[in-house]
């Protein structure tokens, strides 16, 4: 029998003997019982390398309880009733990378209760009670990596709470009752890069709270009662390529006009807040003359000023998703000639200005659905050699104008789905193959669509509305003999399915 396998058997039977290998390693013992409530009574043997507590009634963590498991490396004790963490609670554990407490009752952790823990990477602290964190909280915790400690009561932080984690990523802190946070709090933390506050009572926020060696930084402040920003938020990290900034829901009124000075090597911004374009300070972003990447999404933007991406010229994406865009300055774009990619969709607009992407001469993709569109200048995608895909769907478009991408040679996508088009009436498109997509809309399948069937390299998708003899029928497979008042003295193209 071993003589026939073939090789795929071979390979299935190493992936199964691996399988089984994992399973072995990571079943570990476990107890669950909502019975228990003395975990002393428990004979758990020092071979394990996996520990697993849930769903008991034990309160407490008594000393040198786990001394004994030299070879564990994780350590679950969710969803019981601990109270009580003893300061030697976890002696013993010298392989523990792994310690995941949440869902308890834990509302204080004395000084040292962690600083055995040495190779620990991942400690999970979420869902208790805990009220503050005073210094020598995570005090040994030099190669930890994350740290959650999200949906608890925490209302103090000491100044120095977080000294010598050295190899902190990421901290979650939202959902608790911070006021104030220290200065420098996370300075000693040279690789952090995620930082969530949301959620809290902050009213400012720390003129220096992070490394100044960071190259990337997600910083969450969003959902607090945030009044003021120090200019000096940002200042000083020399080596930041990529800066994430969440400040929405809070009480801002207006922005300092330095918020992002500082920042020389700065490629990717995505910045969200709740101020119009007119409380944010002309030249935001002026600075920042590296950027290659705008996100500012999810703001309430309202209207697009000339000003905003002034001197820009490097800008490669620039992402406006959900800023609730009524209005774009007819300049809005004029400094942004690398620009490649725009995103402007689930906003508020019934129409462009004429000569708003004039410039855009790398345009490829313009992204613009989920608007209000009813109307588009005739020159608004023309002479962009470029353009590769525009993106309309979810609109109010029942017309396009017939030069609307006059010498954009390079078009291969229209996105029409979900408008308002009826007569799909002509409008002047490359001879290369092109895909336009109308589902969602009301096509009356009658001499005006002829037209399409002379492109050579038409694909389209949707279906007839009418006439009712035609109703259902695939656009990719319209011929000239099927239209109703026929289309006399034309030759039918030969159409792919798209």
């Amino acid at each position: 029998m071993w003589g026939r396998l073939t090789a795929n058997s071979y390979k299935l039977i190493r992936i199964v003997v691996i399988v089984s290998a994992l399973q072995a390693l990571t079943s570990g013992w476990e107890l669950s019982s909502g019975y228990e409530t003395n975990i002393t009574n428990l004979d758990i043997p020092a071979e394990e390398i996996k520990v697993s507590i849930t769903y008991t009634q034990i309160t407490t963590l008594p000393g040198r309880l786990f001394s004994h498991l030299k070879l564990c490396t994780k350590l679950y004790l969710p969803n019981n009733k601990i109270q009580d963490v003893y300061r030697d609670s976890f002696i013993g554990l010298d392989s523990l990378d792994y310690l995941h407490l949440a869902s308890n009752q834990i509302d204080h952790l004395h000084p040292g209760t962690f600083r055995d823990l040495t190779k620990l990477i991942y400690l999970s602290l979420q869902h208790n009670r805990l009220k503050e964190l005073v210094n020598g909280t995570f005090e040994g915790l030099s190669r930890l990596h994350n740290l959650y400690l999200y949906h608890n009561s925490i209302s103090f932080i000491a100044e120095d709470v977080f000294a010598g984690m050295i190899s902190l990523r990421l901290i979650q802190l939202h959902y608790n009752k911070l006021k104030e946070l220290p200065e420098n709090l996370f300075t000693d933390s040279v690789t952090l890069y995620y930082v969530h506050l949301a959620h809290n009572q902050l009213s400012s926020l720390p003129q220096k709270m992070v490394s100044s060696v960071l190259q990337t930084l997600h910083l969450y402040a969003h959902s607090n009662q945030v009044t003021f920003l120090p200019s000096s938020l940002f200042h000083g990290l020399h080596n930041m390529d990529y800066l994430l900034f969440d400040i929405r829901y809070n009480k801002l009124a207006v922005l300092p006009n330095a918020l992002f000075e500082g920042l020389p090597l700065l490629q990717h911004i995505s910045f969200r807040s709740d101020l119009t374009t007119d409380d944010l300070p002309i030249g935001l972003l002026s600075d920042l003359k590296n950027l290659r990447k705008i996100e500012m999404y999810e703001n309430r933007m309202i209207h697009l000023s000339a000003e905003l991406f002034r001197n820009l010229s490097g800008a490669e994406v620039v992402n406006l998703n959900l800023c609730n865009l009524v209005s774009v300055a007819a300049d809005a774009f004029m400094d942004l000639t690398e620009l490649s990619e725009l995103v402007m969709t689930n906003n508020l607009l019934k129409t462009f200005p004429v000569g708003l992407f004039r410039n855009l001469k790398k345009l490829r993709k313009a992204i613009i659905g989920n608007n209000r569109l009813k109307f588009l200048p005739e020159d608004l995608f023309q002479g962009l050699p470029e353009l590769s895909q525009v993106f309309l769907n979810d609109n109010r478009l029942s017309k396009l104008p017939w030069n609307i991408f006059m010498n954009s040679g390079k078009l291969n996508y229209i996105g029409l789905e979900n408008n308002l088009f009826h007569l799909f009436e002509q409008f002047d498109i490359p001879e290369t193959s092109v895909e336009i997509k109308l589902e969602g809309n009301t096509i009356s399948c009658t001499r005006e669509m002829c037209w399409v069937l002379y492109h050579p390299n038409l694909e389209l998708s949707g279906s007839c509305n009418s006439p009712v003899k035609l109703e259902g029928q695939s656009l990719d497979e319209l011929s000239t003999v099927q239209i109703e008042i026929g289309c006399s003295g034309m030759f039918k193209a030969t159409l792919k399915i798209s």
